[in-house]
C-alpha cells in the first residue's frame, strides 16, 4: 500500500472517529426524551440518560444502553486495526440504539418508577446519528483498503 493510499485511509477514520465522538457529545447536552410525568412533559438530558440507563435494563429500555459500550469496542478494534470486529461492534451498537424505539416506557425515578415516553428529543437522534456515522464510515473504510487491494496498488 502506497503511502498516499494509507493517508487517505487514516484520514477517513479520523473524520469517522472525529465527527462521531462531535455527534456523541453533542447528544448529551440535548435531551434525548420527553415524559409525561403529571401534567406536564419533562426531558432527559443525554448524560442523565448514559449516566443512569443502564438501570432500566429490568424495564427492557435499558437494553439501548449497551449501544455505548459497543461503540467504544469498536473504537477499540478500529486502534487495534481490526476492522471486522470494529464493524461487527458498530452495526451492533446501531441495532442497539435503534431498539430504544420500540419501547413506550422508561424508569422515571430512583424509585423504579416508569413512565410514558412521548417523544424523541434531539439528543436522542444525536446520538443514534453518532453511531450510524461511525458504522457507516468504517462500511466506507473498509470499501477503500478493498479497492486499493484490487487495484494491485
Amino acid at each position: 500500500m502506497d503511502k498516499t493510499t494509507h493517508k487517505k485511509i487514516y484520514l477517513t477514520l479520523l473524520t469517522t472517529i472525529s465527527l462521531t465522538v462531535l455527534l456523541f457529545v453533542l447528544s448529551l447536552t440535548q435531551n434525548a426524551y420527553y415524559i409525561n410525568d403529571g401534567e406536564e412533559s419533562i426531558g432527559a438530558l443525554g448524560l442523565i440518560a448514559l449516566l443512569l440507563g443502564f438501570f432500566g435494563i429490568s424495564s427492557g429500555s435499558g437494553i439501548a444502553w449497551f449501544a455505548n459500550p459497543c461503540l467504544f469496542m469498536s473504537f477499540i478494534h478500529l486502534k487495534r486495526d481490526n476492522l471486522r470486529k470494529a464493524k461487527i461492534f458498530s452495526f451492533i451498537s446501531v441495532i442497539f440504539g435503534l431498539s430504544f424505539l420500540f419501547f413506550d416506557n422508561v424508569i422515571s425515578n430512583e424509585g423504579g418508577t416508569t413512565a410514558e415516553i412521548t417523544s424523541y428529543g434531539i439528543g436522542y437522534w444525536l446520538w443514534l446519528s453518532s453511531l450510524i456515522c461511525n458504522f457507516l464510515g468504517i462500511l466506507n473504510t473498509e470499501r477503500l483498503i478493498k479497492t486499493t487491494a484490487n487495484s494491485g496498488l
